[in-house]
């Protein structure tokens, strides 16, 4: 029986190595949402006991012996946390710790659900190791930063400190987010402070390269041949060698042609002959060592 089904090129293929590093990083992400979970379990805000509370779970000897304590006494003598063996913080406190604790969730779970992706796209990179251990600890540190600026007002924005669930909410979403956080804190600080000149040493090193597509917008009557460029753009003096390939657009092969007298340009031809009436996309997918870069172009078929 004859295999028809297209191989996939190498570059598409996660190695042993990488697959063994997923898995790695996928454990200590669930280890680290364990942990959050039971942590925030443990810290979480009991309301104290009433003394009507504390002697109904008191024997008949312990009953005797507390029964003339005031309220402020039990309190301070039978505080939730040394009742239940978990660390005895103050009110601000607990919210400060929560919101580091979920904080790190959100970047945990973020994690896990980026590194099962790219496994399932077959685009995982060992390379990204650092990227998974330390999103907790980020995440972490983004949810703590958020929740003091917001208890500040820096954001013309408050939080309700009596509402524990607003505050790890904010801190699990700002976590699993923390892209959009940092952009966020970003625009926060350029709004406090004057924003510095980008310097020379900051612009060399962003490295890498883009696709520009020429038209981005290609107009075609049905049954003429779709053809447009795509030229790699490089950035920061990148030197790698780019592979340009194109998804079939729906059941139609697009072909890729490089130009021999200009390596960094690429001609893309597409029948349209199959395609029927209307706009669709063309994906392109650049690849150079692992740097993945893609890019849509629509196709206009009338």
């Amino acid at each position: 029986m004859v295999d028809t089904t297209t191989p996939q090129s190498p570059s598409d293929a996660v190695a042993p190595r990488d697959r063994a590093i997923a898995v790695l990083m996928a454990i200590y992400l669930v280890l680290v949402v364990a942990f959050c979970v039971g942590y925030g379990i443990s810290i979480w805000p009991h309301p104290p006991f009433s003394k009507e509370q504390l002697l109904a779970m008191a024997t008949p000897a312990q009953v005797e012996q507390w029964k003339n304590l005031t309220e402020a006494e039990i309190q301070a003598r039978f505080n939730p946390c040394r009742v239940f063996g978990g660390p005895c913080f103050s009110d601000d406190q607990v919210l400060l710790v929560l919101a580091l604790t979920f904080g790190a969730m959100g970047g945990a779970v973020r994690g896990l659900t980026s590194a099962y992706w790219h496994l399932g796209q077959q685009s995982f990179r060992a390379r990204w190791w650092l990227f998974y251990l330390s999103a907790p600890v980020t995440s972490a540190l983004l949810g703590l930063g958020f929740y003091l600026i917001l208890r500040g007002g820096l954001m013309g924005a408050t939080v309700n400190t009596a509402n524990v669930y607003g505050v790890v909410g904010m801190a699990f979403l700002i976590g699993f987010a923390s892209r959009a956080a940092m952009a966020k804190l970003r625009e926060v600080a350029n709004t406090l402070f004057t924003t510095p000149p980008v310097g020379q040493d900051s612009a060399a090193q962003v490295v890498g390269f883009e696709l520009v597509a020429d038209p981005a917008r290609v107009e075609v009557s049905q049954g003429q041949d779709a053809t447009f460029q795509v030229t790699v753009k490089r950035v920061g003096g990148f030197a790698g060698t780019v592979a340009l390939r194109a998804d079939p657009l729906l059941g139609t092969t697009v072909n890729v042609v490089s130009d021999p007298k200009a390596p960094d340009v690429f001609n893309i031809v597409l029948p349209t002959q199959g395609l029927p009436v209307g706009t669709a996309s063309v994906t392109l997918r650049a690849d150079s060592g692992g740097t993945l870069r893609t890019l849509s172009v629509d196709i206009v078929v009338s």
